[in-house]
């Protein structure tokens, strides 16, 4: 009752474990002003409690509600949480997590328990000091207790809103990004987490075996080439033993040390086995073994057990605060760094298949990065390659070996894309003749001759420094802010690592505000045109969806259509679309 004359309360819900869809859902609290706040138990062990059912059909008409407004901390969790028990939260106002995101300074942490500290200067009970070494889960803890550990939870979380509300409405931009991208956001991914994406466990389960009998080829080659006699010395073969593959490369093949590890032994990096493999075959076949293994154990036999037994599907979650650049990031599982490069990494991608009468859509931005560059920068020449819609990549090499378009071989063409990438993460001669293994002279003259081909580039990225160093943050095109307090630092390494994070911050932020913004247009029109499609993953740049095969034409229309026209900008946006039946199909 006194929830509906409120309007407005904060809410929190207690489980036993990270996992939302999953978990049992223990406890829920709530709190209506800043003075007292109330933990109604749901599911403790040995303790006597009102049932979920009753609790729950009892609130509905106040959750359902949308003119009752409520607040919460990382508000996606709780409502997985509640839809998984059959309760549909609406009328979510305010995130005090994602409001703290878009406020916090560099190195700032924006739980609520350091929020509490750092804005109300309370200290809260951690969740491990509630659980202590008695109690394993949040529903073994006593009701006494638990009571007051939770309700403190939804009481410290309604007094935020109303400071992180007013720190809002003096940053007009930030307060804009708030509203109409990071909440509206939130809800969109929580309908992502929800639907899930397929996975074909026998699919992986088949791969497994002929990766399997592949890395017992690699092992037989390194031993016959090897031979067992220098194997005994060495106390046998075991591929991922870091101090074997030592004791073998380096004594026993006697092949020169490049450089030393972290602790002081010599490395056996990626890094180091491809240099030594310019003239041994042993190295790279280590690093052929190295890379399958770390598929094998990595994705197929990890993505089977994180599958939903109730649904079925894998329900990675989308976080919104935890890259500092805007960028979504995907995590338990990390369903955004599934390889696509290798033919393995594409098998992986084949066990996801879309489920019968309907397949996936991949909606990708072409270059996106490249062009936010040519729109913050202004440089005409960049602007120009766009709109003439020539291949920027074989233009930059053009220009940097002095060729004309239409003669730049495949190799100038991988330098010129090198670069045009790179040039946005603060390229330097060091770094570009380790990546394409050539002289640092030669890297030199190759960004050299990037710069004079692009000027208004380079008079950019020094404008962007000498701002950063007088504001000590950057911005993106709507006003995010990203603190760099290493802008301004005496050590110079510390100083370059910095500036890469100013020059890069703005490009990569600006590329991730056009696709939430794309996020949000497309969602809402293929809702308006009644379809049933929907975003099932998003990479960076690129969405999928997964779509009834007879929506198929319409969705694809409507995502080209809608994520081409998010900015009215001189430079065109284009999105490449694709279609199939499982992952691996709709891969570039």
């Amino acid at each position: 009752h006194k929830l509906k004359e409120k309007k407005l309360f904060a809410l929190d819900t207690e489980t036993t474990g990270l996992k939302p869809l999953q978990e049992r859902f223990v406890g829920l609290s709530i709190a209506f002003d800043s003075k007292k706040s109330y933990y109604i138990p749901l599911s403790h062990v040995n303790d006597q409690q009102l049932d979920t059912d009753y609790v729950l059909e009892t609130l509905k008409p106040v959750f359902l509600s949308k003119s009752i407004k409520k607040t919460l901390q990382h508000a996606k969790f709780d409502q997985l949480v509640l839809w998984a028990q059959g309760a549909e939260l609406n009328g979510i106002v305010f995130d005090t997590l994602l409001a703290a995101n878009l406020l916090r300074k560099e190195g700032i942490k924006i739980n609520l328990k350091a929020l509490s500290l750092s804005y109300l200067g309370e200290k809260m009970d951690s969740f491990k000091e509630v659980l202590g070494k008695i109690y394993k889960t949040f529903d073994s803890v006593p009701i006494p207790q638990a009571a007051s550990y939770a309700a403190h939870d939804a009481l410290q979380t309604f007094k935020l809103a109303k400071i992180l509300r007013k720190d809002l409405n003096k940053e007009k931009k930030l307060k804009h990004i708030f509203e109409k991208i990071e909440m509206p956001l939130s809800q969109i991914l929580f309908e992502m987490e929800r639907k899930g994406m397929p996975l074909d466990p026998e699919i992986l389960k088949k791969l497994e075996t002929s990766i399997s009998k592949k890395l017992i080829t690699i092992e037989k080659k390194i031993t016959d080439s090897v031979g067992t006699t220098l194997l005994k010395k060495i106390g046998g073969l075991n591929l991922n033993s870091p101090k074997q593959i030592e004791a073998l490369l380096f004594d026993e093949l006697k092949l020169p040390s490049v450089k030393k590890s972290l602790k002081g032994t010599r490395s056996t990096d990626q890094e180091v086995l491809r240099e030594l493999s310019k003239t041994n075959p042993i190295p790279g076949l280590i690093l052929q073994y190295r890379e399958l293994y770390k598929l094998k154990s990595t994705y197929i036999l990890a993505l089977p057990k994180t599958i939903n037994p109730k649904t079925g599907r894998i329900h990675s979650s989308f976080s919104q605060i935890i890259v500092a650049t805007g960028r979504l990031s995907s995590s338990e599982p990390n369903l955004q760094n599934i390889p696509a490069s290798s033919d393995w990494g594409l098998k992986i991608r084949e066990a996801f298949v879309a489920p019968p009468k309907y397949q996936f859509i991949s909606a990708d931005y072409s270059q996106i990065e490249l062009r936010v560059l040519a729109q913050l920068t202004g440089d005409k020449n960049l602007i120009q390659a766009f709109l003439n819609e020539e291949d920027i990549h074989a233009k930059t090499a053009g220009e940097i070996f002095g060729v004309p378009l239409d003669k730049v071989t495949h190799e100038q063409r991988q330098v010129g894309k090198r670069i045009n990438f790179s040039i946005m993460y603060g390229l330097t001669p060091f770094g570009l003749s380790k990546d394409l293994d050539i002289k640092q002279s030669e890297a030199k003259i190759y960004i050299e001759k990037y710069f004079e081909q692009y000027p208004k580039v380079a008079q950019w990225m020094d404008e962007t420094v000498e701002q950063a160093k007088k504001d000590g943050f950057v911005q993106t095109w709507l006003g995010r802010r990203r603190y760099i307090a290493g802008i301004n630092e005496k050590n110079k390494s510390l100083y370059l690592a910095a500036r890469r994070i100013v020059i890069n911050s703005p490009v990569q932020g600006t590329s991730a505000e056009i696709m939430k913004l794309a996020m949000l247009k497309v969602h809402t029109a293929l809702k308006k045109a009644g379809l049933k499609s929907e975003i099932v993953l998003q990479i960076h740049d690129e969405l999928i969806f997964e779509c009834p095969t007879t929506e198929l034409e319409k969705t694809t229309r409507i995502a080209e259509k809608e994520m081409e026209s998010i900015v009215k900008w001189k430079i065109p946006l284009v999105v490449s679309m694709r279609n199939g039946k499982n992952w691996a199909e709709i891969t570039k």
